[in-house]
């Protein structure tokens, strides 16, 4: 240690006695602090390929996925567009940015189509014979010119007929092709003519020499030796939109013993999700045709909804959920039904009576707790049995009990047997059912068929 220290002290006194020497030890030191400066800068930097439209910057691109929207998008613009524009020269270069993410394939076609379209201004063209004649940016001067043309067909008397097509459509355009009213009929008045071929008047229009007749698309409807269409048409066309869409919650079931088999109780609600959806769509004259789903973000994670399932075996004291008739099949018969009756004063019976010969086995419509055992005033010795969700079913005028409060019975288990106890008038079971604690209703509606 005391070694470096003089060595150390060697140096420091010989820099001192030498300033030149001082300074240019400084001038390497600080030197090389700039260089690991801007060696640590550079390495935020990464190569990337920067796509060129005539000469105008697209963007950072991934030269794989450049191709298809340059094309679609140079195509579309030529379709609605007079003169058609033209495809733009793509160029490349690889260059070191920083932060640079490489654009979509709808980024890429909306920026190659805003330069495939840079000068034009929506119209509406006017075309004979599907070949361009002009343009104005009211549909109203057109029509105008259509119906002038009409006129002069009428005005050649009975058997006249037009052989020319006459068509109105959206068009983008330049504004050398824009003309007035006076000028369009001027274009087409020079090219006016009639034939007389036997008996039948014929009128051709055409462009007249100083008409462009350079552009005669395709795609223009077909013609009719009688028609003039006043249409306007919109050529085929891809195009790309980004929709929000719902993504529904799924329902998943957790298993559990603290409920019994069959029994599903909600643990936690679910959420829809989002996603957004890049559609590239294609149109024919207006009309859609197809849609497909070319790329997909989730936004927002769908949310799932969380049930517990009961997987607890059921006691057989358990409800099941459909009743049985309290009375076997054959030893009864209805003698009275649920509602308003008629017995000397008008009165309304919550329930239903059927008549069996006393002793007859009264049942347990359903499993459940005993909640009522004893003698009423009116009902005679009864039985009322709570039932697992809640709903009540009530047996009167029973001659003897088999059950007593508290008691867990099941389905089909024998609660006393059939009398005339309390207000009664002859051997009878009163049945009753109530829902919501309190409302009675009527008995056979909860009962199946026999």
């Amino acid at each position: 240690m005391n070694k470096i220290r003089q060595t150390a002290k060697r140096v420091y006194a010989s820099v001192l006695a030498n300033p030149v020497k001082a300074a240019k030890i400084t001038a390497v030191a600080l030197f090389g602090c700039i260089c690991m400066v801007y060696m640590c800068y550079m390495c935020t930097f990464t190569a990337v390929t920067v796509a060129y439209a005539d000469g105008e910057r697209i963007g950072v691109v991934d030269s794989a996925d450049v191709f298809a929207p340059v094309m679609q998008a140079s195509n579309d613009a030529s379709l609605i567009t007079y003169p058609p524009a033209k495809a733009p020269s793509i160029t490349f270069e690889v260059k070191l940015e920083r932060n640079s993410e490489a654009l979509s394939q709808k980024q890429i076609y909306e920026k190659v189509y805003g330069i495939a379209t840079e000068g034009y201004r929506e119209m509406f063209g006017l075309y004979v014979d599907g070949r361009f004649a002009a343009a104005n940016e009211s549909i109203d001067v057109l029509s105008k010119v259509v119906k002038t043309v009409e006129d002069t067909v009428k005005a050649q008397g009975e058997g006249v007929s037009i052989t020319s097509s006459l068509e109105i459509k959206k068009i983008y355009c330049t504004g050398e092709y824009a003309h007035g009213e006076e000028r369009i009929l001027s274009l087409l008045s020079g090219g006016i003519s009639y034939t007389d071929d036997t008996d039948e008047v014929v009128l051709d229009i055409f462009l007249s020499d100083d008409a462009d007749k350079s552009f005669a698309p395709d795609i223009s409807a077909s013609n009719s030796s009688s028609d003039i269409s006043t249409s306007v048409d919109v050529q085929a066309q891809t195009k790309y939109i980004t929709v929000n869409e719902d993504v529904p919650f799924a329902t998943v079931y957790e298993e559990t013993e603290k409920y019994f088999e069959g029994v599903y109780v909600k643990k936690s609600d679910g959420k829809n999700g989002s996603v957004t959806v890049l559609y590239e769509i294609k149109y024919e004259n207006g009309t859609e045709i197809s849609r497909t789903a070319i790329e997909r973000t989730m936004t927002d994670a769908p949310v799932d909804k969380v049930v517990y399932m009961g997987i607890k075996e059921k006691p057989k004291t358990a409800s099941t959920g459909a009743f049985i008739w309290p009375l076997q099949k054959g030893t009864y018969i209805i003698s009275s039904r649920f509602g308003p009756r008629d017995m000397g004063s008008r009165t309304y019976h919550y329930g239903l009576d059927m008549a069996a010969n006393k002793g007859v086995t009264i049942m347990a419509a359903d499993g459940g707790l005993v909640i009522a055992a004893y003698t009423h005033n009116s009902y005679g010795i009864h039985v009322i049995v709570q039932h697992d969700d809640g709903t009540k079913t009530l047996y009167a005028h029973m001659s003897k009990c088999s059950v007593s409060e508290g008691d867990r019975v099941y389905q089909g288990q024998k609660l006393g047997e059939v009398g005339t106890t309390g207000f009664s008038t002859g051997n009878h079971l009163h049945f009753e059912v109530i829902i919501n604690d309190r409302t009675k209703v009527d008995p056979e509606k909860y009962l199946p068929e026999r």
